[in-house]
C-alpha cells in the first residue's frame, strides 16, 4: 500500500501559498484576512484544515456569543464559519479566516468590552463559558495564557492532548482538566484556566 501522507503538502505550505486578502470591512474592529475557498483554489487547504479540526487539534475559543472551533498555527488562528463536517468540498463556496495572535486572552475569549485594536489590552479576565455566573468560575489569566502558548511550537502540535500543560500544579489546574488530557473530549479554552 503506498504512503499517500507523505506526498501531501503540509499544512504551512499550503498556508505560504495561499491568496490572502485583508477583511476590509473589519480593518478597524477585528481585522482579519481570508480567502474564498473555491474562487482562490484552495479547496485543498481547507481539507488539511478540516483534517487537523477533526484529529482534535481544534481549540473551542468563543468571539462574543459564537463559539467555534479554531486552529493556532504559528503567529496565527484560523477558523471557518460553519463545522467542517458540514463542508462539501464540491459544493458551494467557503472562507477560510485567519487572524494573527494578540497573546492575551483575546485569543481564546473575546467579549462584550473588547476591542481588536492590537494596544488594547483587556482590562476584563474572560468570564466564564460555562455560563455559571461565579465570578472567578475558570478565568483565564495573564500567567497561564503565557503557559498555554509555550506548548504550542511553530508546527502546532495539539495542546488538546498536552499532558505537561499543568504537571502536578494542582493549584492552578482547571476543574475537568483530568478528563481533556485523558482525551475523552476536545480540550476547550476554559480547560486552560
Amino acid at each position: 500500500m503506498e504512503d499517500t501522507t507523505r506526498r501531501r503538502p503540509r499544512i504551512m505550505e499550503l498556508i505560504a501559498n495561499a491568496p490572502w486578502r485583508e477583511a476590509v470591512t473589519y480593518r478597524d474592529s477585528w481585522p482579519h484576512e481570508y480567502v474564498v475557498v473555491r474562487k482562490d483554489g484552495q479547496k485543498e487547504l481547507l481539507a488539511a484544515f478540516c483534517e487537523r479540526i477533526g484529529r482534535g487539534e481544534g481549540v473551542e475559543c468563543r468571539f462574543f456569543h459564537q463559539t467555534r472551533r479554531y486552529l493556532f498555527l504559528d503567529d496565527h488562528k484560523y477558523w471557518i464559519m460553519v463545522e467542517c463536517d458540514a463542508i462539501d468540498l464540491d459544493a458551494g463556496d467557503h472562507v477560510l479566516n485567519r487572524a494573527r495572535l494578540y497573546r492575551d486572552r483575546r485569543d481564546f475569549v473575546i467579549q462584550g468590552g473588547d476591542t481588536g485594536r492590537r494596544g488594547d489590552y483587556p482590562g476584563e479576565p474572560a468570564r466564564s463559558l460555562l455560563g455559571t455566573g461565579r465570578p472567578n468560575d475558570r478565568i483565564m489569566t495573564k500567567p497561564t495564557y503565557r503557559r498555554v502558548l509555550s506548548l504550542v511550537p511553530s508546527d502546532l502540535k495539539s495542546v488538546t492532548r498536552n499532558t505537561t500543560l499543568y504537571g502536578e500544579d494542582t493549584q492552578h489546574r482547571p476543574p475537568g482538566f483530568a478528563t481533556a488530557v485523558r482525551g475523552q473530549r476536545p480540550a476547550r479554552a476554559e480547560d486552560y484556566h
